[in-house]
This record gives structure tokens, sequence and C-alpha cells, in this order.
């Protein structure tokens, strides 16, 4: 019910610290019965504390209604100063928000008394189903597509991006996403004894096939600086090679990467191709009794 102005005024006298919160209906409510009744400050916190207000605000919550109400210049300075910080949080992240997210997500850290982890997580969420731009989240995802490639794994770039904001937000950790690959790499490849070896050791597909990708590269003549996607192209070939006896998907073996990469096209225009070409000749001419 409505409290007349006699009501409201011994309420600001007798209990000064709760006057900002008479227009919260249930907190006025008790205010009244405490002045009217003759409550002590004991009965009126015991009663304050039974009001819906109390029961299904936080104490930061509570806090931040009251600074409001007593001072609000401070509050707009606190508001003001975590809406920077969101800002800037979802600069760093690469997160886009729009400006009515950023006073949203501003006003619940103020009533909330988020920490900087809970505001990365917030950002984070309400920005998930976005494209990332520059920013942390995007240099993460870089680091798994990486992952991905170095382990013979494949994955889309809405899975990466999905992880990479899950690790952003402390849902996961790079460890978690590694021990991924190592166990996916586990199941598609660990039928072979060497590669099954190698990732139980710690090392990458890719560390474990490269110097079987090298015999590859200097054949193709690539050059040393050859960066193999295990996902794609001549590495993925060599990598998930269908054994012709058993049927079974296994890397090559040094062997069948070197006529693996003789019956690749490039072969034909490198120098070692052109020698054996010319090697082949000579011995020809040789045996039909010709000078070379």
């Amino acid at each position: 019910m409505a409290l007349d102005q006699a009501t409201i005024d011994r309420i600001r006298s007798d209990f000064p610290a709760f006057a900002s919160l008479l227009d919260i209906p249930d907190v006025a409510n008790v205010l009244g019965r405490a002045v009217k009744e003759g409550w002590d400050v004991g009965k009126l916190q015991a009663n304050l504390y039974a009001t819906t207000w109390w029961k299904t605000n936080s104490e930061s919550q509570r806090n931040a209604a009251i600074l409001q109400r007593t001072d609000p210049k401070s509050y707009n300075r606190q508001a003001d100063a975590i809406r920077q910080n969101i800002q800037f949080e979802a600069g760093r992240l690469g997160a886009s928000l729009t400006e009515a997210e950023t006073m949203m997500l501003s006003r619940l850290a103020m009533n909330g008394g988020w920490s900087a982890d809970e505001i990365t997580r917030q950002v984070v969420a309400v920005a998930r189903r976005r494209p990332y731009g520059a920013g942390q989240i995007k240099a993460t995802g870089d680091d798994i597509m990486a992952m991905s490639k170095a382990y013979g794994v494949g994955v889309g770039r809405t899975w990466v991006d999905t992880n990479a904001s899950r690790i952003a937000s402390g849902e996961k950790t790079m460890d978690w996403m590694k021990d991924y690959f190592v166990q996916t790499a586990l199941a598609r490849y660990g039928n072979n004894a060497r590669v099954k070896q190698g990732l139980q050791a710690g090392h990458t597909l890719a560390d474990i096939m490269e110097p079987t990708l090298s015999l590859v590269s200097k054949e193709l003549e690539l050059g040393s600086g050859a960066q193999w996607d295990l996902n794609s192209g001549i590495a993925q070939k060599v990598v998930n090679y269908k054994d012709v006896d058993t049927g079974e998907i296994r890397p090559m073996t040094d062997s069948e990467a070197l006529q693996f990469a003789r019956s690749d096209r490039r072969w034909r225009d490198t120098n070692g191709a052109k020698g054996l070409v010319t090697d082949a000749s000579n011995a020809i001419a040789r045996f039909m009794g010709q000078k070379v």
C-alpha cells in the first residue's frame, strides 16, 4: 500500500540508510510497518531479509541499487568504466557487439558485480554466433586449425570458431584441444605401429611423417620450405594410403611415397626426372653401339 508523507518522513528520520529504497514496494511496506510499530534495527533487518526484493537480488545488485539511488553520479561513473571495459574486452577478443548489447552487459555487470573472467564469458556468449574479427579468438582459431593440419584431422571453420570461443571463455583449454586431436589421430591411424608410438610419445602426425614427406618434397623438388597440410593435397594422400593387399588405410612407406611422387605430373618437369630420361637414353644408345 502507498505510504503517507508523514510515514515517509519518519522513515527518512529513523532509518535514513534505507530511505533510498522507498520506491521498492515490498521494502517500503516493511519500512512503513517498522516506524508505525516501533521496530528496532534488528527486527527491521530480519523483515527486510524476508522481502522478495532482498531474496531475489544478490549483494552486488542491492549495493548497485542503493548507489544508483543515493549517489547517481558515482553510479554512472562506475557504469561507464564497466562499459569501456566491456568494449575493450570485445575488441581484444575480436567479438562483435552492438551498442545495445554493450549497454545491456554494462548494466548486468554493474548490478552483478562481475569479475573480469565473467565479463569475458558474457561477451563471448553474446557474440558467439557471429564471425570474429582480428583478436584472441581468431588467433586461437588459427592455432587450432594449424593443429588440425599437423594431426591430419580435418575440421570446419565453424567448429574451430566455436571451440576457440570456448577456450577464450574458460570452458575449454588448448591442452584439451590437443588431446582431442591426439585421440582422434590415434583412432584413425593408431593401427600403424610407427604412428601410434609417435603420437603416444607426444609427436604430431606431421612430425612422424616428416622424413617421408621430405622424401616426396625432394623428389618433386619443392624446396626445403614446403609446408604440408595433412588434410589436403599430396600430404593427405601420403598419410591416407589404401593398402592394395589389405584395404587398410595407413601412411605410405618411404618406397611407396617415392613411387607416388614419381607418378605425380609435376615430377616430369623436375631436373631429377629429366636426368633419368637422359641416363636411360644414353644407356640405350650405348646398347645400340652408338657413341654418347
